[in-house]
């Protein structure tokens, strides 16, 4: 049986995957009324989950001690002062953030610098100064993280996969329950099985900074790639067409361009449901954090940069393809298995 997830928000775009991977059901709750307390005064323990932190305060002020589960998504918990707002209050007994600031490197940052200049399709003085830019950046979060602490639990909380995701699937599977978990899903498995691989690479999606653009660019002049640039953000998307989820059906490795800020994407996650392996880097300059990204255990050029990274896939055989996404799903499905077995354990 689900639990009640409060959040402001009940169009939170991981809505499918709490309720089917974590055992969480989102019930509106707007903290700011004061019948919000009294919604949830007979509740030892409560599951919350927000975008915007802030306006929960007054209501965990009121919380009793150890008695509330904080789950942070979005690109908001970025700020320092987001992660440190908190820490006066006693109520919270864990929290899940969503890029939680974890052990770091500057080689991390160098790496995913000396990346973004390779990929760079038409080298320019702009293209240079906002690189550098990007690094600085990354080296800032990677000196903020060491001065941040919490004084209540905190562990990172699983990117997992978008609402549009479960809808296409839905449209392939008719017999996919509302419940039922994607990880390992013989429903799921069944329908791969049956498609054939038109191409290599594939991507549907929108573009972005200049560097997801240049990677954009240089998949499209691939040859046997399959390419669809739409307008926006779709992972809410209820009017979603099927392209995506055809092109992880039809391409042997779906790529996934890199973000302003780091590498984390429901994307990954959703390829690996679908048994493709993901094309990504371990990190972009911005990005310094150590991540469970399957490319860490490449060299260099292939770990940081999409032209190497792409012909290093190209040359894999089906035998390796297969390994390597057994070894990403134990990770990245091993993590959303830990998160759910822990909040077990808190439930009263």
């Amino acid at each position: 049986m689900a639990r009640t997830l409060y959040s402001e928000n009940v169009n939170l775009t991981e809505r499918e995957f709490l309720l089917r991977e974590l055992g969480l059901q989102i019930t509106f709750l707007d903290p700011t009324q004061p019948e919000s307390l009294e919604v949830t005064c007979t509740q030892k323990l409560v599951f919350i989950a927000t975008t915007n932190p802030k306006i929960w305060r007054e209501f965990l002020e009121k919380r009793p001690s150890g008695s509330v589960v904080f789950l942070l998504l979005g690109n908001e918990t970025y700020h320092q002062e987001i992660y440190l707002a908190f820490n006066d209050l006693v109520s919270i007994r864990l929290a899940l953030i969503y890029a939680l600031p974890q052990e770091g490197s500057i080689l991390n940052s160098l790496g995913g610098l000396l990346g973004q200049l390779i990929d760079c399709t038409s080298f320019s003085t702009p293209y240079l100064i906002q690189s550098l830019r990007d690094f600085k950046t990354g080296i800032i979060k990677l000196r903020q993280s060491k001065s941040i602490s919490f004084t209540f639990p905190t562990i990172r909380l699983p990117q997992g996969y978008s609402n549009a995701f479960v809808l296409q699937l839905e449209r392939f599977v008719a017999d996919l329950e509302e419940h039922e978990s994607l990880l390992e899903n013989k429903k799921i498995t069944n329908l791969v099985a049956n498609s054939e691989n038109l191409y290599s690479f594939g991507f549907v999606g929108q573009s972005g900074p200049p560097r997801r653009m240049h990677v954009i660019e240089h998949l499209k002049a691939l040859q046997n790639s399959h390419v669809i640039v739409k307008q926006g953000f779709g992972g809410n998307d209820i009017n979603v067409d099927n392209s995506y989820l055809q092109m992880l059906l039809k391409a042997k490795f779906p790529v996934i361009p890199p973000g302003a800020f780091n590498t984390l994407n429901h994307r990954y996650t959703e390829s690996l449901i679908m048994n493709r392996l993901p094309i990504i880097v371990a990190n972009v300059p911005a990005d310094s954090f150590w991540n469970n990204n399957w490319s860490r255990s490449l060299g260099l050029f292939s770990k940081f940069s999409y032209k190497y990274l792409l012909k290093r896939c190209f040359r894999f055989s089906n035998q390796e393809i297969n390994l390597r996404v057994l070894q990403a799903k134990d990770q990245d499905f091993g993590e959303i298995k830990r998160t759910k077995d822990l909040l077990r354990t808190l439930v009263p």
